[in-house]
C-alpha cells in the first residue's frame, strides 16, 4: 500500500500553486560540491560554519558528508546531528557579500533527517533564515518524530505563533524538496512540501521580518535548550522564482584565492619603484650566486614603551599603528592596553615622539579612568591598523580603523584621538585581523584570521571605499615546510617598492612562543614563503622582555637609509598569564629584506627583458672589499642557455663599466663616455650584474 503524506492547509488563499514556483539560485546556491574540507570562518562555497569550534558547548557532528550514496546529487551533503540535550551541532549559510537580495525571493532545499536508521527528533531546525546581526525572517522550520515510527513532522513559526505539524508522516529516509515564497510587500510566506517533482502546498504564514534580508540560514541544533535530532540537506537555493527560459545560478564557488598567480609583465618597466630579489621572477639565469634573507637588528635601548600607568595593567599590546602626524611631525603610536587579564575595560592608548626613540604619553583628557581624565586613553576597546587617509575628502574620515566588537565595526575620525563607530564589516574575520592600503590597485585589502585544518591560517577580503567588503576567502596556509606545531597567528600587509611585504606572526604550540617571519607576494593574494627563519626573533633568555609573544608590526618606518619596525613583545608565553607586554624597535638595512651574493668565486645575474624608464640605473649593493659591474644585454634571445655568452649593446659593456666599490643604498651606475639611456629608449633589455664579494639587494632607473 502507498504510503499518504498528510498535508494539514491552514487558513487563507494560496494562489498559483507554490509547488510550481522553484528558486533560481541567484542569490545563494549551495550544493556542497565545492566546499573546502576543514576551513573554518571565511566563505566557503557559500558555507559560513560547519559546526561552532569555539563554543564551549560540546560538540556532536556538523559535517559536509562526502557520499554519492548519501547525497541527494553529486556526492556531498551537510548533515547535522545531536543525540543529548546538551549537544550542540549546526551548519551556517551565507550569501556572497555581492548578492543583492531583491525584494521578494523563493528559498528551496531537499530534506531527509537519516539515510538509514531513524532517530529521535525534537524541534531540531530545518530551516532559519536571519537578517545581518541576528533575527529570523520569514518563517522557521522544525521538525519532531521518533525512531519507533521512523517518521517525522514540521511545524513553522511564523510573526504570531508555532504552527504545529503542518505536514506530517514523513519518513526520515527520504528526500522531501522545502519551498518557501516570501511575498515581502504582502508580508506573507507560502510554502510547498512533499517528493521533489510531487510538492503540495502547505498553507500560508506571516513573515517574521517582512523587511529585512537574508544574511544567513541556520541548520541543525542552534538553540539553548533540549534539542535533538539528525538532518540532511543538499541543493540549497535562494533567488527569484524560476520562470520560462530563466536559468539557474551556478553554485557557490570556493572562496579560495591561493592559486591566483601574479605574473610580471614583459617586458618590465623599471623606473623609480625597486626591484627587490625576494623571488625570482625577474631572474632569467644566475650563476654562483645565493640567496640571503636578513633579520633585523633590535635596538639596544628596547623597549621604548612600557605600562607604566594603572590603566595599562602592565600589558602593552603592539596592534595599533605607528605614524607620523603630517601637521606637527610627531611620530604617533596607537597601542593596546590589555586590561581583561586584571578584570578591568582594554584600552587604546596614543604615545607621541620627536624622534621614535624616546616617547611620552600625553594626557589627553578623553576618558575617564579611577574617577580622573589624566590619561593617554583615546577609547576604550580594540582598535587595529589606524591609518591616515588623506585622499579622503571628508575631514571626519580622514583616519580610519577597524575595531573589535563581535566581529569589527568601522572606526573614523578627524585627527586619531575623537572616534565615532559605523556597521559592522568583516565578519568573517577574528581578532588577529589587520587591514591596509594597497597604492598599486587602490582598494583596501584586510588580512584576516580564519581557521584551516585545525589551525589558524589567513583570509583575504578588500574594499574599494573601505565600507563595503567582500567576503573573506582562503589565502595563506600552511605547508609542509611549516612546523607541526606552527600557526600562522597574524598577517600585517605594506606594499614595499615592487613588493608586497607580510610581517607574519607564526605561533609555535608546542613552545607556547611567538615570532615574526616574512611572507612575499606580487598582488596580496598569493603568497610565497622562501624563508622559514624568524625576520624578528625571540628574546633568548628567558625573562627577557620579548622572550615569549611577539606582535608584528603593522608596517615599517623609512629612516635615512635604515627602515624602522615597531614591534610588540612578552617575557610571557602566549598562554601564560597575567601576560606583560611592551614595545620595542627593530632595525633593517634599506631594502634589506634579501640580497643576491656572490664569494670569491664571480657570480652573474642576468634579468628578464626589462624597459629601462629613466636616465640612469641605481643598486643598493654592498661591495666592500669587492665589486659590482653591470652590462646590458639585448633582450630578444630569451634563450637562457645563452644568456651568459651573450653579447652585451655597445656602449654598455662590462668593460666600460665603472666598478662600484663599497656599501652604500644608492649606488649610480656608469660606462665611459655614457651619459643616459636615450639610446634604449622603449628599447627591451636584460641587465647583466657580474658580483665579486659582493652583496646585491635592489636596483632602479631614474
Amino acid at each position: 500500500m502507498e504510503r499518504m503524506l498528510v498535508v494539514v492547509l491552514l487558513a487563507g488563499a494560496l494562489g498559483q500553486p507554490v509547488g510550481a514556483q522553484r528558486s533560481d539560485g541567484s542569490i545563494l546556491h549551495v550544493d556542497f560540491e565545492n566546499h573546502i574540507d576543514e576551513g573554518v570562518g571565511f566563505l566557503n562555497a557559500g558555507v559560513r560554519w560547519v559546526g561552532y569550534p569555539f563554543s564551549e558547548i560540546k560538540q556532536k557532528i556538523s559535517a559536509i558528508v562526502v557520499d554519492p550514496n548519501v547525497a541527494f546529487g553529486g556526492s556531498r551533503c551537510g548533515y547535522v546531528w545531536t543525540d543529548r540535550p546538551e549537544q550542540r551541532g549546526r551548519i551556517t549559510l551565507q550569501p556572497r557579500a555581492d548578492q543583492a537580495n531583491r525584494a521578494d525571493a523563493v528559498a528551496e532545499f531537499v530534506f531527509r533527517p537519516v539515510s538509514a536508521r531513524a532517530v529521535a527528533i525534537e524541534d531540531f531546525v530545518v530551516w532559519s533564515a536571519e537578517q545581518n546581526r541576528g533575527g529570523a525572517v520569514g518563517v522557521v522550520l522544525f521538525a519532531h518524530g521518533s525512531a519507533a515510527s521512523g517518521t517525522y513532522a514540521l511545524s513553522v513559526k511564523d510573526a504570531r505563533r508555532v504552527h504545529r505539524d503542518v505536514v506530517r508522516d514523513l519518513l526520515q529516509t527520504e528526500w522531501v524538496r522545502i519551498l518557501i515564497h516570501r511575498n515581502r510587500s504582502e508580508r506573507k510566506v507560502s510554502i510547498a512540501v512533499g517528493p521533489p517533482g510531487r510538492e503540495k502546498a502547505v498553507g500560508e504564514f506571516e513573515d517574521i521580518n517582512a523587511q529585512g534580508d537574508v544574511a544567513r540560514v541556520e541548520l541543525g541544533d542552534i538553540s539553548e535548550t533540549g534539542v535533538v535530532g539528525s538532518g540532511h540537506w543538499d541543493d540549497v537555493r535562494i533567488g527569484q522564482a524560476l520562470a520560462g527560459e530563466d536559468r539557474i545560478s551556478p553554485p557557490e564557488p570556493r572562496s579560495d584565492v591561493r592559486g591566483e598567480v601574479a605574473r610580471l609583465p614583459s617586458p618590465v618597466l623599471v623606473g623609480r619603484e625597486k626591484q627587490l630579489f625576494v623571488d625570482s621572477l625577474l631572474v632569467q639565469t644566475q650563476q654562483n650566486l645565493k640567496r640571503t634573507f636578513h633579520p633585523v637588528t633590535k635596538f639596544s635601548k628596547n623597549p621604548l614603551i612600557v605600562p607604566d600607568s594603572p590603566w595599562e595593567s602592565k600589558s602593552i599590546i603592539a596592534l595599533g599603528r605607528m605614524q607620523r602626524d603630517v601637521s606637527s611631525g610627531l611620530w604617533r603610536y596607537w597601542y593596546g592596553a590589555w586590561g581583561k587579564q586584571i578584570g578591568q575595560p582594554t584600552f587604546e592608548c596614543l604615545a607621541e615622539s620627536n624622534d621614535g626613540i624616546t616617547w611620552l604619553k600625553p594626557r589627553l583628557g578623553l576618558q575617564e579612568f579611577a574617577g580622573s581624565k589624566a590619561n593617554n586613553i583615546v577609547r576604550e576597546g580594540r582598535m587595529f591598523g589606524v591609518r591616515f587617509d588623506g585622499a579622503d575628502p571628508d575631514p571626519a574620515r580622514r583616519y580610519k580603523a577597524i575595531i573589535r566588537d563581535a566581529g569589527f565595526l568601522l572606526g573614523y575620525s578627524p585627527d586619531g584621538l575623537r572616534w565615532r563607530t559605523t556597521r559592522p564589516v568583516l565578519d568573517q574575520a577574528y581578532d588577529a585581523t589587520s587591514v591596509s592600503w594597497d597604492p598599486v590597485e587602490a582598494k583596501w585589502i584586510a588580512s584576516c584570521k580564519i581557521w584551516y585544518q585545525g589551525r589558524r591560517v589567513r583570509g583575504y577580503a578588500e574594499s574599494r571605499d573601505f565600507e563595503t567588503w567582500t567576503d573573506t576567502a582562503l589565502s595563506l596556509t600552511h605547508d609542509e615546510a611549516d612546523g607541526a606545531h606552527d600557526q600562522l597567528y597574524h598577517l600585517a600587509i605594506g606594499r614595499y617598492e615592487s613588493v608586497y611585504v607580510g610581517l607574519l606572526k607564526i605561533y609555535h604550540t608546542d613552545t607556547d612562543r611567538c615570532d615574526i617571519q616574512l611572507a612575499f607576494s606580487r598582488n596580496a593574494k598569493q603568497w610565497s614563503r622562501p624563508d622559514r627563519s624568524a625576520f624578528i626573533p625571540n628574546g633568548r633568555e628567558r625573562g627577557s622582555w620579548d622572550y615569549g609573544n611577539l606582535d608584528q608590526p603593522d608596517g615599517w618606518h623609512v629612516v635615512g637609509d635604515e627602515m624602522w619596525f615597531y614591534y610588540g613583545g612578552r617575557s610571557t608565553l602566549h598562554n601564560e598569564s597575567p601576560n606583560d607586554g611592551s614595545i620595542g624597535l627593530a632595525k633593517l638595512r634599506l631594502d634589506g629584506f634579501v640580497s643576491l651574493d656572490a664569494g670569491d668565486q664571480p657570480g652573474v645575474l642576468i634579468t628578464q627583458p626589462v624597459v629601462l624608464k629613466g636616465r640612469s640605473l641605481f643598486v643598493n649593493a654592498d661591495a666592500r672589499g669587492g665589486s659590482l659591474k653591470v652590462e646590458i644585454v639585448d633582450a630578444h634571445n630569451t634563450d637562457a642557455s645563452a644568456d651568459i655568452s651573450d653579447p652585451p649593446v655597445y656602449p654598455f659593456h662590462r668593460g666600460g663599466c665603472v666598478e662600484i666599490s663599497g656599501d652604500s643604498v644608492r649606488h649610480e651606475v656608469r660606462w665611459a663616455d655614457v651619459s643616459g639611456f636615450e639610446s634604449l629608449r622603449e628599447q627591451p633589455v636584460r641587465l647583466k650584474f657580474y658580483l665579486t664579494r659582493a652583496r646585491l639587494y635592489a636596483f632602479w632607473s631614474e
